[in-house]
């Protein structure tokens, strides 16, 4: 209590880059000019932190509490908390590693002040902190733990340099004074807002969006509530309240394509998106597994209202701008029934397991010799999954398979009630291969087609033919079926 602790560095001399850091897997230096790897109590009073510099915390670094410890060394008393700071003042402390590493990723668990990395709830720290204040950049509070990373504690030390309401414009500025985020000085992005807008699960922030494309790396929202609020059509500025004629269209949010991650985030916090349109920038060469939208956790919660989603490239497919493998276009044309039809240029596409459900397709390649499609990285799928009640000609291409991972996966899998066509195609299994893991290259149940010329070559025959015409009995409705009285059987008449 009583203390004054300023101007302690204890980052690095030489940081670790962002490759380093992946490489430690978390196991990282947190630094702080008080680091606490142990304590059953722990209580700081009229307190003042200045300008102390640290890589994860400028200030305090809470490892743990009350780990391992006998109660009889602690007592039973349950009147003082377990974590109390109360009249502390910290001004302008700085975690090293949020300047120094820029993939927010990598960045999330740091706090300007203090990180607070041991296991409590949300209204145990509530009631930990009062009358502290802090002058530190945001966010101030940090955590290892995503629920209560990227700052949603700070508004616990009465951030004179933050408010509830943040205004953004393409033409803004991401630099903190007296004025900014106001309407007259909005913000540059809606990432800086998020970061420098108090709020608490119960007390919502509001960010209100200009119109502009407005290209993000991460829109976090971890354990509290957050308004991000765009422009309708037909309107210069954004309001709070909507009619149901409103529309989005001139307030759109990006991804920012060389950021491999998740564009919004939700931990265990509440959002809710008004008026926005939410776009994916689709002109990337290679497809990536992430989304727009993310969401963890039982305390999450997400609330859409007037928004759009929508693509950079809308015409993307197209001859002049196709996509790059079979599966991204599967994705479009799944979305609504009836004719499909993908053509496949010259080249060798390795694809998950193609899944056709419930509609009409026609694949087509440009000769059996120019067009390859194989499932080298899924080696233990069929290549095409032809689901019940599907129709498909496939043409003018080679299905090749390295069919080591399994002896049961066909090249081609088809349920029943299917019309399967293959025409002018090779099917083959990889010539490297051991024998038993060769299951053969065409599995059909009750399907009627063809398979017209066709070249099958390099498939043993060990455990599995190669093509097999199953009568599906697991799909077919013995109530068809009925006995005689000479004892044959014969389908129900009507039937």
């Amino acid at each position: 209590s009583q203390t004054n602790i300023s101007q302690q560095y204890t980052s690095f001399v030489d940081p670790p880059t962002a490759n380093v850091l992946r490489l430690q897997k978390d196991v990282e230096f947190g630094s702080g000019a008080i680091v606490i790897l142990n304590a059953s109590r722990l209580k700081f009073e009229e307190c003042q932190f200045s300008q102390n510099q640290g890589w994860k915390a400028g200030s305090i670094n809470i490892q743990q509490m009350n780990k391992n410890w006998i109660s009889s060394e602690i007592g039973s008393d349950q009147t003082f908390p377990m974590l109390s700071i109360k009249q502390c003042y910290f001004n302008d402390n700085k975690a090293v590693k949020y300047s120094t590493i820029q993939e927010l990723n990598l960045n999330g668990d740091i706090g300007n002040d203090m990180i607070i990395d041991y296991i409590y709830t949300k209204n145990e720290i509530v009631q930990s902190i009062n009358s502290s204040n802090s002058s530190s950049a945001v966010p101030k509070i940090g955590s290892i733990h995503n629920s209560f990373a990227k700052g949603v504690f700070d508004y616990l030390l009465f951030a004179r340099r933050t408010a509830e309401v943040a205004y953004v414009s393409v033409d803004g500025t991401d630099q903190i004074t007296s004025v900014s985020g106001q309407k007259t000085n909005p913000l540059h992005t809606i990432e800086f807002a998020a970061f420098h807008t108090t709020s608490s699960q119960t007390r919502k922030s509001q960010i209100f969006v200009f119109p502009g494309v407005f290209k993000e790396r991460l829109i976090f929202v971890g354990g509290h509530s957050l308004i991000i609020t765009g422009t309708a059509e037909g309107s210069i500025e954004p309001i709070s309240t909507f009619q149901k004629s409103d529309k989005p269209g001139p307030s759109a949010i990006q991804d920012t394509i060389d950021i491999y991650q998740d564009l919004i985030q939700i931990y265990d916090g509440i959002l809710s998106l008004q008026c926005l349109v939410i776009q994916e920038d689709n002109n990337n060469i290679t497809p990536v597994p992430f989304n727009m939208i993310a969401i963890h956790g039982t305390l999450a919660n997400i609330t859409i209202e007037y928004c759009a989603f929508k693509t950079v490239n809308s015409r993307a497919g197209e001859k002049h701008s196709p996509l790059i493998s079979i599966s991204q276009a599967l994705a479009f044309l799944n979305r609504s029934n009836g004719y499909k039809e993908i053509i496949v240029m010259k080249g060798l596409f390795d694809e998950p397991m193609l899944v056709i459900r419930e509609i009409t397709l026609i694949l087509t390649g440009q000769g059996y010799h120019a067009t390859q499609i194989c499932n080298n990285k899924h080696e233990e799928n069929s290549i095409i999954w032809v689901q019940e009640g599907s129709n498909i000609l496939i043409q003018d291409c080679t299905l090749f398979r390295q069919s080591e991972g399994t002896p049961t996966a066909f090249i081609l899998d088809c349920g029943p009630d299917c019309n399967v066509i293959v025409k002018r195609c090779v099917l083959m299994n990889d010539k490297t291969s051991e024998k038993e893991f060769y299951p053969g290259m065409f599995w059909g149940t009750i399907t009627s087609g063809g398979i017209f010329d066709t070249i099958i070559y390099n498939s043993q025959i060990k455990d599995q033919p190669s093509i097999v015409i199953d009568s599906g009995y697991d799909s077919f409705d013995f109530d068809l079926i009925e006995e005689t009285s000479d004892n044959k059987c014969e389908f129900i008449s009507g039937m």
